[in-house]
C-alpha cells in the first residue's frame, strides 16, 4: 500500500488522522505545516494528501502551488477545511480531488485516502473526482 501524508496545523487533527491510517494500514507521515509537507513531498513518494487550507508559515494554497510549480507527480489532494465554500471554489481540480468540510467524521477522510491508495497500488489514480464533491463516490 502506497503512503498518505497528513498536512495540519493542528496536533490533535493530525496525529487522529494518522494513527487511524495506520491502525488501517495505510503508510502515514505528517507535517504541521505547508512549508514541511513541501519538503517530504519533494523527498518521498505519496499516494494522496489530506492538506488543510488554513496554516501558518506556508498555508495549504501555497502547497498545492508548490506542487505544481515544482512539478511534483501527479498525487491527489483531498483538502480538510473550516473555510466557506467561497474560499474554496477556485481551487484547482487536476489537484484537488476531494474538499472535506470540519467538523467531519474520520472515517470518511480515511476512506478517501484508502481508495486512494488503492488506485496508486493499482497504478491507476483516480481523475474523476471532483473538487467540489461532499460525497465520496460509489
Amino acid at each position: 500500500m502506497k503512503r498518505a501524508l497528513v498536512v495540519d496545523d493542528e496536533t490533535p487533527i493530525r496525529n487522529l488522522l494518522a494513527a487511524v491510517l495506520r491502525r488501517e494500514r495505510i503508510p502515514a507521515d505528517t507535517a504541521a505545516d505547508g512549508a514541511e509537507a513541501m519538503e517530504l513531498l519533494t523527498s518521498t513518494s505519496y499516494a494522496c494528501v489530506v492538506l488543510d487550507l488554513m496554516m501558518p508559515i506556508m498555508n495549504g494554497r501555497d502547497v498545492i502551488d508548490g506542487m505544481l510549480r515544482n512539478r511534483i507527480p501527479q498525487v491527489p489532494v483531498i483538502v480538510i477545511t473550516a473555510a466557506g465554500e467561497g474560499a474554496t471554489y477556485d481551487l484547482d481540480p487536476q489537484v484537488v480531488k476531494l474538499i472535506i468540510r470540519k467538523p467531519f467524521e474520520v472515517m470518511r477522510v480515511i476512506e478517501a485516502v484508502r481508495a486512494f491508495c488503492a488506485e496508486a497500488e493499482d497504478g491507476d489514480l483516480a481523475t474523476d473526482w471532483k473538487s467540489d464533491s461532499h460525497t465520496l463516490p460509489m
